[in-house]
């Protein structure tokens, strides 16, 4: 094999190498820590855009320059009752409202800067309910800015959304959900990293990543259901520090690769927690499609709450990873990690041009503030504005109503999986996911809830276009979720959740778009308060600048 070819099929074995070791440390874990998931939610917006740029059928991108794109957005909608979620006391009768939603569209592209930023308040009245009157704040955004050719760089990244607190509920976002079960989340990063190459020997690299994770519930006390607790309000500041080398082309088919790093968290409703870890990685290129894959380390990671936890252990992995084709990557590893021994798999699998397969399975020990942080630092924008992972392309939820925000320090065992089928005039989607959640510690704010907790749910969404004007939509999610141990309801609680939406879109000129949708959201259980059907209609107008 010639030396650059070696070189190139070192670079595959470690997948985008620099960028991973770029990473915060924690999120660089998930290599073999908890993933989140990519499995596409039903109600995330055009199928279509999404996934064509996940297919890499979209049109490539454009010149270098910045792009503007300013919008408004005025809706009319019915809701019935206004406090949507179970287990509220909160105004429980029909109401209709407006809600006004101005938004821009920033893509930037030049020799040494590259971002995007999606940013979306939404302000929403009500007729009668003045008291779930609410402005919410939404926003994606991501920088990555080459301030010394070859040497030093920075990324920032940041997300903002509202959801519903407690979990149990269908879709993403804050529409037709009262203030009194959201929710507004906060999280940003930003990253300056400092590289220097050898030649063909390898890249050092010194790293720092400052992160900030905000969870406002506003003026409600924090609570905990029968199906987990809810995360309090908290503002939690993360420091992470890591130094790092990956060896080059010199070495052939063998790439390796160590990595110190440490990560202290303060200022959430868990007290002080700390991640330091030391890694060494080794992977082999047996051919251009077959990568064998090991790692060993130490790891020191302590959490507090109502019962701290410590684990200093070693860490181990081996493992391969798959190429079967030039869009497609699978990677399964068995280790030791955050004290247990686990599988890890992380895969995508295109088709043709027209079905993306994608899965995942992990295990790790993490809390709500971890989770969110980790799934900002492993993902990127598309154009439009929806995140995507970096790596893979394919969509990512970030947060969502059905599994909420937890305020424990949870062992999580994850399953995600998602189908998408495209079609001349149609997209089709399948999207499952399991969570099965221990709890470890929980935050000394909030009342005990449930030692245990589990969550699944399997989503199809359906998009045809009727015209190059006009499509329609049609969602359905089922979902099911336990907790076990609480002292408020002893034994098992269970809830069921089973949601519809159709939906058109019409756009009536370049800049002018009008739509429409209809949800039916209807969560049953045996435990009292817990039951509820809610009737959702907005019609809406969007005029694009």
């Amino acid at each position: 094999m010639c030396r650059k070819a070696a070189y190139i099929l070192g670079l595959t074995a470690f997948g985008a190498g620099l960028a991973t070791l770029a990473a915060p440390p924690r999120a660089r874990a998930q290599a073999t820590g908890l993933l989140p998931s990519n499995a596409a939610d039903v109600n995330l917006g055009n199928l279509r855009q999404i996934f064509d740029s996940a297919m890499s059928t979209a049109a490539p991108a454009g010149q270098p320059g910045f792009t503007v794109t300013p919008a408004i957005s005025i809706s009319g909608f019915f809701a019935d009752p206004v406090a949507a979620g179970t287990g509220t006391t909160a105004a429980s009768r029909a109401d209709v409202g407006t809600i006004i939603s101005p938004s821009v569209l920033i893509n930037g592209r030049s020799a040494r800067l590259q971002g995007t930023l999606a940013y979306n308040p939404q302000a929403t009245f009500y007729a009668q309910e003045g008291s779930a009157n609410s402005v919410g704040q939404n926003f994606d955004g991501n920088l990555h800015a080459i301030l010394v050719p070859g040497a030093l760089f920075l990324d920032m990244r940041g997300t903002g959304s509202q959801v519903l607190g407690q979990g149990g509920f269908g879709g993403v976002g804050a529409t037709g959900l009262s203030p009194q079960q959201l929710t507004q989340t906060y999280a940003f990063q930003i990253s300056p990293l400092l590289q220097h190459s050898f030649d063909g020997t390898g890249v050092a690299e010194l790293g720092y990543t400052f992160g900030e994770t905000v969870f406002d519930n506003g003026n409600n006390v924090p609570t905990t259901t029968p199906f987990g607790t809810i995360a309090p309000n908290q503002n939690e500041i993360t420091n992470s520090a890591h130094v790092g080398f990956i060896s080059g082309e010199n070495f052939g088919r063998v790439r390796f690769s160590g990595q110190l790093s440490g990560t202290q968290s303060t200022g959430g409703s868990l007290g002080v927690s700390h991640q330091n870890l030391a890694s060494t990685e080794l992977a082999y290129g047996v051919s251009h499609a077959i990568i064998l894959l090991g790692s060993v380390g130490y790891e020191d990671l302590h959490y507090g709450g109502t019962t701290p936890l410590n684990i200093r252990d070693m860490t181990w992995s081996v493992g391969t990873r798959l190429l079967p084709n030039p869009k497609s990557t699978l990677m399964l590893t068995y280790g030791h990690h955050d004290g247990s021994n686990s599988f890890t798999f992380d895969g995508t699998y295109q088709l043709g041009a027209r079905l993306l397969l994608s899965g995942r399975y992990s295990q790790g020990i993490t809390t709500a503030a971890q989770d969110l942080q980790s799934a900002l630092a492993s993902s990127k924008l598309d154009p439009f504005g929806n995140p995507i992972d970096a790596v893979t392309g394919v969509p990512l939820i970030l947060e969502d109503n059905f599994f909420g925000t937890s305020g424990t320090v949870n062992r999580t065992e994850r399953y995600s999986a998602s189908v998408a089928y495209l079609l001349p005039r149609d997209v089709i989607t399948v999207a499952a996911r399991t969570d099965h959640s221990k709890v470890l510690s929980s935050s000394t704010e909030t009342a005990s809830g449930p030692s245990s907790t589990s969550g699944s749910y399997v989503s199809l969404a359906w998009q045809h276009d009727v015209s190059p004007r006009i499509s329609t939509n049609a969602s359905y999610q089922y979902g099911i979720r336990s907790g076990t141990g609480s002292l408020a309801v002893p034994g098992t609680a269970t809830e069921y959740l089973n949601s519809i939406a159709i939906g058109a879109n019409w756009r009536l000129s370049r800049t002018l778009t009008t739509s429409a949708q209809y949800a039916l959201d209807i969560t049953s259980s045996r435990t009292a308060g817990y039951s509820q059907t809610t009737h959702y209609l907005i019609v809406t107008l969007t005029k694009q600048f």
